[in-house]
């Protein structure tokens, strides 16, 4: 997973301490620690995404990430059920 995916989810890290997502919680825990990169299921990196504010977007086979106040975008897809980061 990339450098830039990760400083997302450590700045949404705080947001996530104040709320009650048990499961989301320990994945964004996965990430962050590089614990699991290529073992994170597609559907619930998803959601991770949507619960942070994201909207999301789907051109073919790319789920695409974004938003307003963010420069960057995540660009994923679902190989075997696992998210691939681009």
């Amino acid at each position: 997973m990339g450098k830039r995916l990760r400083s997302l989810f450590r700045y949404y890290w705080i947001i996530l301490l104040t709320l009650n997502m048990g499961k989301y919680e320990k994945l964004l825990i996965k990430i962050l620690t590089k614990t699991s990169d290529s073992n994170i299921k597609f559907q619930e990196l998803t959601k991770l995404l949507s619960k942070l504010g994201f909207t999301e977007r789907i051109k073919g086979s790319h789920h695409i990430f974004y938003k307003k106040e963010m420069e960057e975008i995540i660009n994923i897809q679902s190989k075997d059920g696992k998210a691939k980061i681009y």
